[in-house]
C-alpha cells in the first residue's frame, strides 16, 4: 500500500485524536466484537466480558497501542505487527478468520468514538497462519 504525503498527514492527525481516547476506543471496539461475533469470547475465558470492564478496558488499551504501533510504522505496517500476528497465530492459537472479523467493528467502533467516520482496514499484515493455508492450498 503506498500512501501519498496528504494521505499519511491525515492518518496521523487522525491518530492523534483517536490515541488520547485510548481506553475508551478500545474498550468499545471489543465490546462490539463480542456482541458481533458471539464466538470470538471463547478466546478470552479469564476475561469478565461485561461492558466497560477491567479486563475490556485493559485489553481494548493494548488493541489501540498496537494500531499506534503501526501508525507509527505506516511504511512497514505487516513488520510492526509480525510479533503481534505471531503471538496470536501460534501462541494464543486465535483462528485466522477472527482477524478479519475483528478488523470490521473494532475498527469503526474506534473511529466513531473519535468522530471520525468508518476507515478502511486495508494494509492490515497478513496472519501468519492464513498466508501458510492459501499457500498449501496453491500446491
Amino acid at each position: 500500500m503506498s500512501l501519498t504525503k496528504a494521505e499519511r498527514t491525515i492518518i496521523l492527525s487522525m491518530w492523534d485524536k483517536i490515541s488520547t481516547q485510548a481506553d475508551a476506543i478500545g474498550t468499545e471496539a471489543l465490546e462490539r466484537l463480542f456482541a458481533s461475533y458471539p464466538q470470538t469470547k471463547t478466546y478470552f475465558p479469564h476475561f469478565d466480558l461485561r461492558p466497560g470492564s477491567v479486563h475490556l478496558r485493559v485489553h481494548g488499551a493494548k488493541v489501540v497501542a498496537a494500531l499506534g504501533d503501526a501508525v507509527k510504522s505506516i511504511d512497514n505496517v505487516a513488520g510492526a505487527l509480525t510479533k503481534l500476528s505471531e503471538l496470536h497465530a501460534y501462541i494464543l492459537r486465535v483462528d485466522p478468520v477472527n482477524f478479519k472479523v475483528g478488523a470490521g467493528p473494532g475498527v469503526l467502533a474506534g473511529t466513531r468514538s473519535a468522530g471520525r467516520g468508518p476507515v478502511s482496514a486495508e494494509g492490515a499484515p497478513p496472519h501468519p497462519q492464513s498466508t501458510r493455508s492459501r499457500t498449501r492450498a496453491a500446491h
